[in-house]
This record gives C-alpha cells, sequence and structure tokens, in this order.
C-alpha cells in the first residue's frame, strides 16, 4: 500500500513555503550567505546556508519555539503541512534530525562548562523535543523521532508509510530539521566535507559540499476520505547501511544501489517507470562518482534518458532535512512539470556518467522520481514519489512468527550471552560496567563509550547463535537511544570552547551521532540490511516494531534490536539517573509458524518471567 501526500511545508535559505523555494530554485537562486550565527573562527568556510534574515525575523516573531529558532522551524513547516487538514483522527508524528535541538544543547553544555552546573528545563526540553511537539500541534500517536545522519528525512517518510500501512495510524506528519551551530560546522568543517568554494554536483572541480538550515514537513494518509484533498503519492521507500565505512562511500555505489532497487521494490514498480532521480549529489568527490554508478546500475538502459536532479546545488545540504526537502521539492516539480536545473556545473566529471540536469527540465505529471539519499555511517535511504493519486492498491505482506535466536547484554552487574532473555533480577546492579571493552578486530582507536557496550552486546549476542550470519543485505538493524552517544559530543564541544573551533577534534566528531553506534555494529559484522535508529526516547517499543514489520513486508529476514546509553554526570542535570549498559536481540522470522506475528510468550516467560520490552526499557532512565 502506498500513502497520500495530503500537504508540505518548507523552510529553507531560499524562502518560507515550498513554492518560494522552487521559485527561487527556478530562478538559478542560491541560499549561502556570510554565516552571523556563531563565531567561526579560523576556519576557510564563512559562508553557509544560513536563513535569511527577514526570514528568521518572521518565525521570531510568531514565537512560536519559545524563542529557540529550530523550534520555530520545525512549527512552521508542519504548521504548512497541517494547513488544510480537516476534521479527523489526529495525525501521528515522526521527526528527523541529525543533531535535534542543538543549539539549545550547546547553551547546557557551556553551561556546564562555565558554571559547573546544567539548567534542567532546558535540558529537558531539548531531549524531550517529541513530546513537546506532539503538544505544540496536538498530535497523537504513535510518536517517535529517528536519527539516520543526512538520510534522516527520507527514512523518517518510510516509517510513516510503515504505521499507515500497519493500521498504527491514519494519518502521520513527518517533519525533518536541523540549524546550523557552531558545533555541526565546526565538526563537519574540521573533518574537510565543507568547500571553501561553491556547491558543485557532479562537477569536476567539485571540492565538498556547504551545510544549511531547513525544516520540511509532509502530511501523509490512508484514509479514502482524504483522497481528494491528496497532492501526490508516496509509492514506497527503503533504508539499509553501507557496512563498509563510517565516513567513506561503499565501493561501487553498492549501498546506495541496493537502497534504490530496495525501494523499488517496496514500490512494486520497476526502473523503466522512474522519470526522474533527485541525487543526494553532496559534491564530494567520492560521493558524486559512486552515486552516479549506484544510479547507473538501478536504472539500467534506462539510466540515459532519466534526468537528474541536484537540489543542494541550490539549497545547500539540509543535514537530517536534506531528503525530505528533496522528496518535497521532487513532487513539486512534477505537479508544476518543470525541474530545477543543477547551478555551479560548468564542466561535468567524465567519471559521472548522468543525465545530469543543465538547464530546467520538463517533465510530465506522470512522471515518477526515485530521491535518493545518504548520510555519515553508511546510512542509505531511498523513497519514490509521485503526483498520481487515486486508490491505494494493497500492500503485500508475509505470514510466520518471530523468533528470538540469542540475546547479549552488557550490563552494570551481568555481561553474557543466552538463547533467552537475561534472568531477572540484580542484573543492573554492580560495577565495572565502564572497563568493559569488547574484543573486536576491525573496530580499533577512539569509542564512545555507547559504542563499546552495543559492539559488546552484538558480539556475545551473534556468537552466541548460528556459526555463520545469514546474507548480509537480509540481515538488518534497529536501535534504540535516549541519549545517543552524549560524552563523545560534549568532549568534542569542552575543545571547542577552549581550543577554538578550528582546533576541535574531527577525531572525536563523527562519534558524537546518535547513530554512530548502529553503525559500527552493520560495519564490524557486515550487515548491511534495513537500518534505523530512535533517539530521545526512553520507549524502545518503536524498535521492536520496526523489526517486526521489516520482516513482516519481506523486507529482512533477520534483525538485530539493540538498546544503549552511555551517560556520565557532566551530559545530564545533576538530579537525573540513568542506568548505562546496552542490550542486543537476535529476532528472524519463522516461515513455519501459524501466520501469526507475535514473540515465543512462552519461552520469554521461562526465560525472563516477562517481555523483551520489559528488558529493554531497563537501559535508559
Amino acid at each position: 500500500m502506498s500513502a497520500y501526500i495530503i500537504d508540505t511545508g518548507l523552510v529553507t535559505p531560499l524562502g518560507i513555503g515550498v513554492q518560494a523555494t522552487y521559485d527561487a530554485m527556478l530562478a538559478g537562486a542560491c541560499g549561502v550567505r556570510e554565516l552571523t550565527r556563531f563565531d567561526t573562527g579560523e576556519l576557510e568556510q564563512v559562508r553557509g546556508g544560513q536563513l535569511a534574515e527577514e526570514d528568521e525575523k518572521t518565525l521570531y516573531s510568531q514565537d512560536q519555539g519559545d524563542g529557540d529558532l529550530t523550534l520555530s522551524m520545525i512549527l512552521h513547516a508542519a504548521g504548512q503541512a497541517l494547513a488544510g487538514l480537516d476534521d479527523g483522527p489526529a495525525p501521528a508524528l515522526v521527526l528527523a534530525t541529525n543533531f535535534g535541538l542543538m543549539e539549545m544543547l550547546e547553551w547546557c553544555w557551556r553551561e556546564r562548562h562555565d558554571t559547573g552546573r546544567l539548567d534542567p528545563d532546558s535540558f529537558r526540553l531539548q531531549q524531550e523535543v517529541v513530546e513537546t511537539i506532539l503538544q505544540r500541534l496536538d498530535l497523537g500517536q504513535p510518536a517517535a523521532q529517528v536519527s539516520l545522519s543526512c538520510a534522516a528525512g527520507a527514512a523518517a517518510a518510510g516509517i510513516g508509510l510503515d504505521w499507515l500501512r500497519n493500521g498504527r495510524a491514519e494519518r502521520v506528519l513527518v517533519v525533518a530539521y536541523d540549524t546550523l551551530t557552531q558545533f555541526c560546522w565546526s565538526g563537519l568543517a574540521n573533518m574537510r566535507t565543507i568547500s571553501t568554494d561553491r556547491v558543485r554536483p557532479f562537477d569536476r572541480d567539485r571540492s565538498g559540499t556547504i551545510f544549511s538550515d531547513g525544516a520540511a514537513a509532509v502530511l501523509f494518509s490512508n484514509r479514502p476520505a482524504d483522497a481528494a484533498a491528496a497532492i501526490g503519492v508516496l509509492h514506497g521507500t527503503a533504508t539499509n547501511n553501507n557496512a563498509f565505512h563510517l565516513t567513506t562511500p561503499a565501493k561501487g555505489g553498492d549501498g546506495s544501489r541496493r537502497v534504490m532497487a530496495a525501494a523499488l521494490q517496496d514500490a512494486g514498480l520497476a526502473a523503466a517507470d522512474i522519470g526522474l532521480v533527485s541525487a543526494h549529489a553532496t559534491s564530494t568527490a567520492a560521493n558524486d562518482v559512486t552515486e552516479s554508478t549506484a544510479i547507473n546500475a538501478v536504472l539500467g538502459e534506462h539510466a540515459a534518458a532519466v534526468p537528474v536532479a541536484a537540489f543542494k546545488s541550490n539549497l545547500g545540504h539540509l543535514f537530517g532535512a536534506a531528503s525530505l526537502a528533496e522528496m518535497i521539492l521532487a513532487l513539486h516539480s512534477v505537479r508544476a512539470g518543470k525541474v530545477p536545473p543543477i547551478i555551479n556545473l560548468e564542466n561535468q566529471d567524465d567519471a559521472c556518467k548522468i543525465n545530469a540536469i543543465r538547464q530546467a527540465a520538463v517533465i510530465g505529471p506522470e512522471t515518477i522520481a526515485l530521491v535518493n539519499s545518504a548520510g555519515i555511517g553508511g546510512n542509505n535511504a531511498a523513497a519514490i514519489v509521485s503526483a498520481r493519486t487515486g486508490q491505494l492498491p494493497p500492500v503485500p505482506g508475509r505470514s510466520g512468527r518471530v523468533r528470538l535466536v540469542s540475546a547479549g547484554w552488557v550490563l552494570a552487574g551481568s555481561t553474557g550471552a543466552d538463547s533467552a532473555l537475561p534472568p531477572a533480577g540484580a542484573w543492573m546492579e554492580g560495577s565495572g560496567l565502564d572497563e568493559y571493552k569488547p574484543q573486536l578486530e576491525s573496530v580499533k582507536g577512539y569509542l564512545d563509550p555507547a559504542c563499546r557496550y552495543a559492539l559488546g552486546a552484538a558480539q556475545l549476542c551473534l556468537s552466541n547463535g548460528a556459526a555463520d550470519l545469514p546474507a548480509s543485505d537480509s540481515f538488518g538493524i534497529v536501535a534504540a537511544t535516549e541519549y545517543g552517544a552524549p560524552q563523545t559530543g560534549y568532549a568534542f564541544y569542552q575543545g571547542l570552547l577552549d581550543k577554538g573551533p578550528r582546533a576541535a577534534s574531527p577525531m572525536l566528531f563523527p562519534y558524537s551521532y546518535p547513530n554512530t553506534v548502529a553503525n559500527l555494529v552493520a560495519i564490524e559484522f557486515g550487515l548491511a540490511g534495513q537500518h534505523m535508529v530512535f533517539s530521545s526516547l526512553a520507549d524502545c517499543s518503536e524498535a521492536i516494531h520496526f523489526a517486526e514489520s521489516a520482516m513482516r513486508r519481506g523486507a529482512a529476514d533477520h534483525m538485530l534490536v539493540i538498546a544503549y546509553e552511555a551517560v556520565n554526570e557532566q551530559v545530564i542535570p545533576d538530579e537525573w539517573r540513568v542506568d548505562n549498559g546496552a542490550v542486543c536481540l537476535w529476532l528472524t522470522s519463522d516461515q513455519d509458524g501459524d501466520g501469526a506475528w507475535r514473540w515465543d510468550e512462552e519461552k520469554e516467560a521461562a526465560a525472563h518471567g516477562g517481555t523483551v520490552l520489559d528488558l529493554l526499557e531497563r537501559v535508559g532512565r
């Protein structure tokens, strides 16, 4: 089953609203301007995709976000998507981001650095962003936030589609967002991903990307009553992991190729059905070549006839909002019949053998667009949209049961593995957790404590299962964390404050992402299948739902479910307490079952006396 797209919203450096952004792109405008929000120190690039001054004033004047720019962007984009909503069920909510309310978190960390205390009210607001948006917009359940680096937006659209297909919601609002801050700008600049020139997708002189503020929102529905108001359809989505390297694209664009092919399969479409590709197109030396290779591999002989857009040439890179914004702009281009040209593409690289749009491309109203996205850590996502509306087709599925193959855990009072869950009792008591280091071959050097715990739990879990792991692209990972990897984020920011932006450690920065833990597990064990990370939520149930759904619809045969936390007293308010550790479950689909997808309750009761969620929810606050 597909999903109706009812309405959309955008806040970008080129304007507020989808039409304003699209018109500016069609006119060849670029949203990169001088950064004034924070001190860039001695960094080489002092220009980025900061919102226009008048647009910031507009957002602040409405005061939806209580003076916080990021909250205002989220609420304004969401308001656009909800503007025409009639009576009916309140939409569920999926948020998507790289860094969350980072400006607010920076304030908390600076206060800890300068005064030795951390404001619990500010910290709670940024940590409980999902609940904040639910209350401000009077939305319904379920609700979650996902972190899949710069593929987060399209991945969140996939979560929304999944909820609609499974009957967990009738409407879903997806909002992807991120804001330029000193933390993210310094980290990415010191990793040398930011160009000191311009964003030049597929150009032989490209030298990197430039990041930007942005928020994007889409309201999805599967209600027949909403069909008349629909402006388009989301046909299918997919996620995966390169399982190759934390910061380098997979050879030959393998991860991108597989995720686009999986999205086509999920949508029930063939390569010949695609009439437009919105490329990730970061303008980095490696990505543009590997993505071009992947596009050709997926589309085959059809590739030469398919125009390829690169919206980042105008917008810059909107971080976690990028792929959802690009999905919106691809749909709008189809509806308008014209795709904005790629600016700054002067001499196309011979290694990028694609039909890059040099002048505005005219396309028909029946065009189906494939949106490709990727992100640090090897995260990939793809989505397929069109302006076609009508009766939604049914979604194919499989029957069977979920079976627990094994469990592994690294907890304060107990480290081990079994074919069942760890026994109830005092396993969260004791000490020595910080001394635990997994004996891994491929991961060397620095590891955030959350990475150590999760890698160790995964190693224990998988070593207790079958001798040979199944095919990597059928084995996926879903993770859940409330706090991510804050110890490394805090350490990076303290270096920035003490030494200046230019000296902030590029080695620490990649380990500060909430999803890095799951990415390293994928790399360590070669698990390249379905991939998702839920963040800023104490409840782990969405991770369970995602794993179950992936296996039910045939997108995975096996899933690791990982819950992890690792915080210290510096990164949370003084009165808060967190039980650190990690739990990993290996789940598999059992096609010999009786057709019901449910936990093996008898085995759980014998092993634990409770449920999987009882165990997973012990890791966290």
